[in-house]
């Protein structure tokens, strides 16, 4: 997130460090000077927030079809006037940072009650969508890292932070710009510009940029000194709350206000970190600085911590080494294929560290007619684990690897992790090597195998299915058997939005209204589309079985045309009507039901 309040000092306050750029005119000059193509490094989170949030609703569960032409159309922009673009995605959540993590789900969690509050009130959807902070829809980060992939643009995903990440690399890179929206590159060396996500514009080209060299002079110190001041006004290292004392303190001559303000705070810190040396020297006051800032020289550790978070000329740790030559290649496997795009990001986190994390959803603990999506997966999860925990050494005292699960079940579940056991397949597991790298397209009976062992439903049914619905058909299928209860026209609601969806364009899609008949409606889609999710992890842990272009949720997930469904089947709709009066798509619409039918 940053250093809070510094995005917005510096587009109100300091003009000198925030101004309006012309993409398109950077890039083709860079172009006509160097006669190379510039490279751009993408923050794909933001990219993936800001787009989706200006351009689509979220509250309706996911408009990924619609999202797949925005995005396509943001790439195309930046590829038609000559950039190479390079997109960084967040890998698992850093352990460093489990009580900022926790603490943002649940202030996530308290908005989607206040959401579903709304609702009940009668507020409208759109109304909601403009006032409350947006909670992207499950699966839309498949979608545009599948989309970055297609395009031949770069895809990396983190191992550390992401801002760190992306500022060592286009650093290292001699990168032109960075395009993101957090504050904090503001204060990395990284690319010639940073440009502001939030203020770009795809017409114009045009963006914001805050630049790093003009924030330092307007403050009268050394670029390097940015990280120190950065570190004094608070991050997502030293927790802004604790210096509150240091800041008042500063500025009691100058200000009788009862808050902070962030203009006359930093110019008081500047001041202070100014008479400060600059390089490694600063880092043998640290002790002096903690006991001036917090009255405890204790707390020289978190100030070394935070700029460390800034230096990105330190070297990574080694490739980490078991012992165990053939579960080294496994998890030198597993870690090429998650930096380079490829796979579920968890799938990093559950083979390194043994842990899964999962945010908060569009669910409402405070009622219990649906369990929590994440507790209704746990079993799916286990055997997940258990086929990419497979060829791991075993501890002499367990029988069973474990995971510790950190997962939104409601208001306290992340007070402690939950310890779940993995499932060992009961079928035959060729190990990972074999499962990812094996081109011989005859090891994808095992592959199915492996798939039909997880979801306890035998792969001669799953051979039936349409290819683009497998992973729907296997979710509901999944959902049912483990009890999950709704009504029958509410599984024809799901399958029939998946069914007509192939058919429909962007445009038709965008067409249609959002209509929302209850919070239900919202609640069930939310387990649904988590159990994709899933679904496709479990495909990507067993090999890909499916080209992706069938396995990416464009093909049957659209938040819109299944509450619309939804609400047709709750009115009695039949099934004719409700896949458009077409004979395909009842005939699919059959094959689905009789395939869940015989795997119950």
């Amino acid at each position: 997130m940053g250093v809070r309040g510094l995005e917005t000092y510096l587009e109100r306050n300091n003009k000198d460090a925030c101004y309006k750029v012309d993409i398109k005119e950077i890039i083709l000059k860079y172009r006509e000077e160097t006669g190379q193509s510039p490279k751009i490094v993408i923050d794909g989170m933001s990219v993936l927030n800001h787009l989706y949030n200006k351009k689509l609703p979220w509250i309706s569960g996911g408009q990924l079809k619609e999202f797949y032409e925005v995005v396509r159309e943001f790439i195309t922009a930046f590829l038609n006037i000559g950039a190479e673009l390079i997109s960084f995605f967040d890998g698992p959540p850093a352990a460093s940072k489990r009580n900022v993590w926790i603490k943002r789900r649940l202030d996530t969690l308290t908005d989607i009650y206040g959401l579903f509050d709304d609702l009940l009130a009668g507020v409208s959807p759109i109304q909601i969508q403009n006032e409350r902070k947006n909670c992207i829809p499950p699966n839309a980060g498949c979608v545009i890292m599948h989309i970055f992939h297609i395009y031949g643009c770069k895809v990396y995903k983190t191992v550390l932070e992401c801002d760190e990440e992306i500022s060592k690399f286009a650093l290292k890179n001699n990168c032109l710009a960075i395009l993101a929206q957090d504050s904090d590159f503001v204060i990395y060396e990284g690319a010639k510009y940073y440009w502001s996500m939030k203020n770009f514009d795809l017409e114009s080209m045009t963006t914001l940029n805050y630049d790093r060299i003009k924030l330092a002079n307007s403050l009268r110190i050394p670029p390097q000194h940015l990280a120190l001041v950065a570190s004094l006004m608070g991050n997502d290292v030293v927790p802004y709350e604790l210096l509150l004392p240091f800041k008042k303190n500063l500025l009691r001559n100058i200000s009788s206000r009862p808050y902070v303000d962030f203009s006359s705070c930093i110019e008081r810190v500047s001041d202070y970190v100014r008479r400060l040396p600059v390089g490694p020297a600063i880092y043998n006051y640290l002790p002096q600085i903690a006991k001036e800032v917090f009255c405890d020289e204790n707390k020289a550790k978190l100030l070394y911590d935070s700029l460390n978070s800034y230096d990105l000329h330190s070297e990574n740790a080694d490739f980490y080494k078991s012992g165990n030559d053939n579960w080294d290649e496994v998890l030198k496997l597993v870690k090429d294929n998650h930096i380079n795009g490829f796979g579920s990001a968890c799938i990093y986190g559950i083979v390194y560290e043994q842990r899964y994390w999962c945010s908060t959803g569009l669910e409402d603990f405070r009622i219990n007619d649906l369990p929590p999506a994440q507790q209704v997966l746990r079993k799916l999860r286990q055997h997940l684990y258990g086929i990419l925990l497979y060829e791991k050494p075993l501890p002499s005292n367990k029988l069973f690897h474990e995971v510790k699960e950190l997962v939104m079940t409601g208001p306290n579940s992340l007070d402690n992790d939950v310890i779940v056991s993995a499932i060992p397949p009961q079928v035959g597991h060729p190990g990972l090597k074999a499962l990812w790298n094996d081109k011989d397209r005859s090891i994808d009976n095992i592959r199915w195998s492996l798939v039909g062992d997880a979801v306890n439903i035998s792969p001669t049914l799953i051979y039936r299915l349409p290819p683009h619905l497998i992973v729907p058909s296997l979710s509901v299928s999944y959902l049912l058997k483990q009890g999950l209860v709704v009504s029958k026209w509410e599984i024809d609601a799901i399958l029939s939005s998946a069914i007509v969806l192939r058919e429909l364009s962007a445009d038709n899609l965008k067409s249609l209204p959002l209509k929302i008949p209850d919070t239900r409606s919202i609640r069930l889609q939310t387990i649904f589309t988590r159990t994709y999710s899933i679904v496709i992890t479990l495909l990507h842990a067993c090999g890909n079985p499916l080209p992706f272009d069938n396995v990416v949720a464009t093909n049957y997930q659209d938040g819109k045309l299944f509450l619309l469904k939804y609400m047709d089947a709750k009115n009695g709709c039949s099934i004719s009507k409700l896949c458009e009066y077409k004979v395909n798509h009842i005939e699919t619409f059959n094959l689905i039901t009789d395939f869940i039918a015989a795997a119950s």
